[in-house]
């Protein structure tokens, strides 16, 4: 009757069994199932035209977001992270990450941290290799083809009226790009933790190392880096290099 359906059965629920295909219905008529093979449900009209459903998201780790003949999303994202839905319901990279031909987001990163603080000394107004060995990083260049670059330490430079110079060499060519003032002393002369940010583009494919360098003013100045292990309140921070990549 009118306004007892249900009542004995509060959270009325439908099960389909897994199973194979069926034949097309009659015409006008939808049959609904689920696949075993995948566990994705569909449904099947009467001239054979099939149309994924949502599955059960998360059914298995790993699960990738699917997109069926209706163009709406069709399965949510399980073990995948960091990926969105295009409007087919297919997946892509986030606009900013690389989709194909090389790896995303954080490329690589290493950071030197030795025991006993490593300073480092320049007083050449030439760029040059602060550590070609610990002040290093190796990556792979994404498919975007652009880093960004990331170089953290301690850093001062004396006397006044002096400038730090901080940049990026491969082998020995400084990149263009990469090089600029990252501290410029006054009196008196600083001393600060400090970030530099380098964005680059056109890097070509395949394996790079980058190598920190520094230098200083004309006029006898002296810059310099120091690394440490981070241990204790009175110890350097290690010297960090990041690298991105950028769309």
């Amino acid at each position: 009757m009118a306004g007892t359906l249900f009542q004995d059965n509060l959270s009325p629920y439908l099960t389909l069994v897994e199973g194979s295909a069926p034949s097309a219905p009659a015409a006008g008529d939808r049959r609904i199932y689920v696949l075993s093979s995948d566990h994705l449900v569909y449904l099947k009209d009467s001239s054979s035209a099939v149309v994924a459903l949502m599955s059960n998201p998360m059914t298995t780790a790993g699960d990738t977001m699917y997109g069926g003949a209706s163009g709406l999303p069709t399965r949510l994202a399980g073990g995948t992270s960091g990926y969105v839905l295009t409007s087919n319901g297919a997946t892509s990279a986030p606009s900013w990450q690389a989709a194909a031909g090389g790896s995303s987001g954080l490329l690589a990163v290493h950071a030197y941290g030795p025991a006993s603080a490593a300073i480092y000394t320049t007083t050449s107004t030439s760029m040059a290799d602060v550590d070609a060995t610990n002040m290093a990083v190796t990556f792979t260049a994404p498919a975007s083809g652009n880093v960004l670059v990331r170089l953290s330490a301690w850093a001062d430079v004396t006397p006044t009226n002096q400038d730090e110079y901080w940049g990026l060499r491969e082998s020995t060519t400084n990149l263009t790009g990469s090089m600029g003032i990252i501290m410029r002393a006054q009196n008196p002369a600083p001393q600060a933790f400090v970030t530099y940010t380098v964005y680059l583009t056109g890097v070509s494919g395949g394996s790079h190392t980058y190598k920190w360098s520094f230098g200083t003013s004309a006029g006898g100045g002296t810059a310099r880096i120091v690394a440490g292990d981070g241990s204790a309140i009175a110890k350097f921070a290690p010297a960090i290099m990041e690298v991105w990549a950028a769309p």
